[in-house]
């Protein structure tokens, strides 16, 4: 063990008040090498087993595809800045009804973050699908339809505005790299699209499938990582979270049905929890706005990662009806 993760057990020992603390895992390096994320063991205190995310900024930094610059950087400080807002701000009103970690102990320095979390395999969430081919997908989307049901009204000070790792503000160099004239070109007025819409909602930004956890007994799902949760329609979290789930020919084959499975428990949520909303103009607005969201995440891989798989006919072709749309409005003016 080096010295500065003794040094950092021994710290977090004393900020969680208990007599010692054991590092017994380690789960992953977190992106672009900002740190790592693992597991620890308290001798004494609320729960046995917790989840640490230690976050060190880099003096340089490294991308797995190329991407490292001053941009990239100020966004990942960003995301730490949001998620530790997220555990502190949000979630206490948000996890009764979408399972998600709650935080033991939050920190920010001028080195990086530290954040102590509830471990959701302790809990009962500890099988990690890779793929729902063949499978249900109604507790994923009965989760998103709830938390997304749960925003509508939110203050989002301290979150994204919009959310979502891809939004186009962030992304000026993805989008220079944009090779399709038309695409480049509509960019703003398909980002635009999704911020004027007139029902906005908190969304979880970076919905895939691998931020997922499963209590496979009791067939409930919860989420982690609130790095790029924000303000935006929900079906953006929608449309990333197939696209992570089911194969390019799946998501076409399976659409109808993911959309009937969300907007029937979105608008069953929104009674619930926003009774005071009229649920059916909520659910026609984002039916709209499906094809919006996949073209606004194309538009981020054409320039991020142009030969990405997820850039398929599906996603190609909804891409190109807003293209389209938006070419017909531009022609009337």
């Amino acid at each position: 063990m080096s010295a500065s993760t003794s040094t950092e057990l021994r710290h977090l020992a004393e900020a969680l008040n208990v007599a010692s603390v054991e590092k017994t895992e380690s789960i992953q390096t977190l992106w672009s090498g900002y740190g790592e994320l693992y597991r620890i063991k308290t001798s004494s205190g609320p729960q046995d087993s917790l989840i640490v995310k230690s976050v060190h900024l880099p003096k340089e930094t490294t991308h797995p595809r190329g991407w490292s610059g001053k941009i990239g950087h100020k966004r990942k400080i960003r995301s730490y800045q949001v998620e530790s807002s997220w555990y502190r701000d949000f979630a206490p009103r948000f996890v009764r009804f979408c399972p998600m970690p709650t935080a033991f102990h939050l920190e920010s320095t001028e080195h990086g973050f530290l954040l102590v979390l509830s471990d959701l395999d302790a809990a009962g969430y500890s099988a990690r699908p890779t793929s729902l081919e063949n499978r249900d997908l109604t507790p994923y989307l009965d989760w998103l339809a709830t938390f997304h049901a749960l925003g509508l009204t939110s203050n989002i000070e301290g979150l994204w505005n919009p959310g979502s790792y891809w939004h186009l503000a962030t992304r000026p160099e993805e989008l220079e790299a944009i090779s399709d004239y038309r695409l480049r070109h509509y960019a703003p007025a398909i980002d635009r699209e999704l911020r004027q819409a007139r029902f906005q909602t908190i969304i979880h930004g970076d919905a895939k499938l691998a931020n997922f956890c499963v209590n496979a007994r009791d067939a409930q799902v919860a989420m982690v990582d609130y790095q790029y949760t924000g303000r935006g329609c929900g079906v953006q979290d929608v449309a990333y979270f197939l696209s992570s789930a089911l194969s390019p020919d799946n998501c076409a084959m399976r659409e109808a049905e993911a959309l009937s499975i969300y907007f029937t428990a979105l608008e069953a949520a929104i009674m619930r929890h926003q009774p005071t909303l009229n649920a059916t103009e909520v659910v026609e607005e984002w039916q709209r706005l499906y094809c919006w969201a996949w073209a606004d995440f194309v538009r981020f891989l054409a320039g991020w990662a142009p030969h990405h798989y997820k850039i398929d006919r599906y996603s190609l072709q909804l891409t190109e009806d807003v293209l389209r749309l938006l070419e017909k409005r531009e022609k009337q003016l």
